[in-house]
């Protein structure tokens, strides 16, 4: 990575984490499907940003990079896809809720 990237890259990844560091201490966003999606999505994006500046500072062949690699995709693709259930599951209810109350 040029030096550019590599700025960037920590550019990025700084209100990543800290947005997804605050949202975990400051909301109660396990009691929400959508919260714990946002928080999914945001822990996610963290983790890859992370991924790609340790790549970056340590070499693209560092002990143990193949298992952390493997960890993150896996929690990445995992949290998305629930992400996009809870997602899908709120917007149903919501839905649901709307006709109810339009039929009441």
């Amino acid at each position: 990575m040029t030096p550019f990237e590599i700025t960037m890259t920590v550019l990025a990844l700084a209100p990543v984490i800290l947005y997804a560091a605050t949202y975990a201490v400051t909301t109660t966003w396990y009691r929400t499907l959508m919260g714990a999606g946002q928080f999914i999505d945001k822990t996610s994006l963290a983790m890859l940003l992370l991924l790609a500046t340790l790549t970056a500072f340590l070499g693209a062949d560092w002990p143990g990079r193949g298992f952390v690699r493997a960890l993150i995709y896996g929690l990445l693709i995992g949290g998305q896809w629930a992400a996009l259930v809870a997602f899908y599951v709120t917007y149903r209810r919501a839905r649901r809720a709307s006709r109810e109350d339009d039929s009441l």
